[in-house]
């Protein structure tokens, strides 16, 4: 590789206005020596590399070699890499963000040209040396990854982050070398003295290396030569932790509805009994011996009223069973991530006549961390105590078995409601092309065909302009076989807030297209909106939660906010 070199500022040239005299210092008189330009990184180095923000400033410098700020300031700026035009920058803060990771080793001018707030143009050169280097990342792990799966290595590397992205992060950013069963290897180039983050992942944020105090893996290095190697220890891709102390239940259903499934979770393992009826009949009792979380189906009959007795409770739960039937509601919600100060369960707890609520993941922030977990029903309860819930499993839960024990629900189900047809996929898994997980969706979008409507949902929306941008294994693998079977609407989380596109077919805005709704303000910080590309019809920062109404040829959505206002309204036929 070619050797790194450091040079010393070639020049700072055309300085075309003069500030005059300056008050005096103490005993001393400063002169100035007028206007010039001060770049940062070039007032400290100009050996460069990787990811480089350049920011042009005005500051009066003084015949003695001081300078201070001035009230003159850099409006616009053009930046150029010898002949080649890096960018322009006309919007403050003034600034270049650019990439020089694929740019050759060597020697080039980088100059600036700029208008200030005077009327007058300012110009500054130097040399710069651009300096990539090659580097390793090894792992060591504690035990092989599971069978059929690979490694990947993610980071803040130039190579690593998503492309068309500056800072974001790529699950499956670079597959890692297999050279023994516990060793794997990355190389790629960065900037030499770049400081460089790693996290390691089997292929989605839902399953990310740990150490062995069940901490998430995220570390550094300076890449300090050419053939730099960092070596990272892997202890385990996640594991429980601690004993969960929640109490309460939950109803959903699989398939057809014709049965429930209650699932209870107690404080404590011990044996126990729940018991059951619909009004006016006897109770039903269903037993289980020592443990935390006990599932049980029953007969739904919809429409009656069901109640709930747990042994050694004080209380009989009741829970009116919506009744079938077209129109029909439904809402939507996703990323509580069991924040406390969440507004919209609340907010959901209020509506009346829900068939049923539909959920895109993130219900915690770390689901193998039973902390994590103990807030779950405190914030929930107000409307699970009221709707069926249909959760689906989003990153943050990475793939924790107390995502089964505590909702009752499978990665990956279908189930369906009067004209409709509902697949929830787990997208933080393997979904690639003959995948066990892909063949069971296009076997559902095959019999989802005799129904009106065929929704889809899930956490990582395919299409985002916010802070992931898109996820390009959900749009390789999945989108053509949604376009192919027809789906009308896909519902997604992950990217805090609210977005919604035009309907769109190959990405692009079609007539007959796909509409992909991301409602993931469920109560978790909101993320900033990232620009508007053509398919995007709406963004919006806020919180919300969804209420679809189904009729015979039409879905009419409403959006509400966290004042429990409708910010946005659409149909789907």
């Amino acid at each position: 590789m070619k050797n790194a070199m450091l040079l010393t500022f070639l020049s700072l040239i055309i300085i075309t206005c003069s500030g005059g005299e300056v008050p005096q210092a103490v005993k001393s008189e400063l002169h100035s020596a007028g206007l010039k330009l001060y770049v940062m990184p070039f007032h400290k180095t100009v050996m460069v590399s990787g990811k480089v923000t350049v920011t042009p400033r005005l500051y009066e410098f003084f015949t003695d070699g001081s300078k201070t700020n001035c009230n003159v300031y850099v409006t616009n700026a053009a930046f150029y890499l010898g002949d080649k035009l890096l960018g322009i920058s006309a919007v403050k803060p003034i600034m270049l963000k650019t990439d020089l990771i694929y740019v050759k080793n060597g020697v080039y001018p980088f100059r600036i040209v700029t208008a200030a707030s005077d009327g007058k143009v300012y110009d500054y050169v130097t040399n710069i040396t651009v300096s990539n280097v090659s580097m390793t990342v090894k792992t060591i792990l504690k035990e092989p990854i599971p069978e059929g799966m690979f490694m990947y290595v993610a980071g803040s590397a130039s190579v690593l982050v998503k492309k068309g992205k500056e800072t974001e992060w790529n699950a499956t950013a670079l597959k890692m070398k297999k050279l023994t069963d516990l060793e794997y290897e990355a190389t790629f180039l960065a900037g030499l003295g770049e400081t460089v983050f790693f996290e390691f992942t089997l292929g989605s944020w839902a399953t990310k290396a740990r150490d062995e105090k069940n901490e998430l893996i995220h570390v550094s290095t300076i890449v300090k030569k050419d053939g730099h190697v960092f070596t990272v220890k892997i202890d385990n891709w996640g594991k429980t932790t601690g004993k969960t102390a929640l109490e309460g239940y939950n109803i959903g259903f699989l398939g057809d509805g014709k049965n429930l499934t209650l699932t209870w979770t107690q404080k404590n393992e011990k044996p126990g009994a729940v018991y059951y009826a619909y009004a006016g009949e006897k109770f039903v009792s269903s037993s289980f011996s020592n443990t935390q979380y006990y599932s049980f189906d029953f007969p739904a009959k919809w429409g009656q009223e069901l109640l709930i007795y747990i042994a050694g409770q004080k209380v009989t739960n009741k829970f009116t069973l919506p009744k079938k039937g077209i129109p029909f509601t439904f809402l939507k919600v996703g990323d509580i991530h069991c924040n406390a100060t969440a507004p919209i369960p609340a907010l959901m707890a209020k509506e009346s006549n829900i068939a049923f609520v539909m959920d895109t993941g993130d219900l915690v922030m770390d689901g193998l961390k039973a902390a994590d977990w103990n807030s779950y029903y405190s914030l929930n309860n107000p409307y699970l105590k009221k709707f069926l819930y249909q959760p689906a499993m989003g990153n943050h839960e990475y793939e924790s078995p107390f995502y089964n024990w505590i909702t009752g629900k499978p990665k990956w189900y279908s189930f369906t409601w009067e004209n409709c047809y509902f697949i929830c996929i787990d997208n933080n898994n393997n979904i690639e092309t003959g995948s066990p997980q892909y063949i069971w969706v296009e076997k559902e979008l095959k019999a989802a065909q005799k129904y009106k409507f065929k929704i889809v949902y899930f956490h990582i929306p395919p299409y985002s302009s916010k802070k992931h941008g898109d996820d390009e294994w959900t749009q390789k693998f999945l989108v053509p076989l949604f376009e192919k079977y027809g789906v009308h609407v896909v519902f997604c989380g992950h990217e805090h807030g609210y977005e919604v596109s035009y309907p769109l077919k190959g990405g692009k805005k079609s007539d007959k297209g796909i509409v992909y709704v991301t409602s993931a303000g469920g109560g978790q910080f909101l993320y900033e909106l990232e620009g508007t590309p053509e398919w995007s019809r709406l963004a919006v920062k806020t919180f919300n939660y969804m209420k679809i109404t189904v009729t015979g040829d039409k879905m009419v959505l409403n959006a509400i906010d966290d004042k429990g206002k409708v910010f946005d309204s659409f149909e789907i036929k």
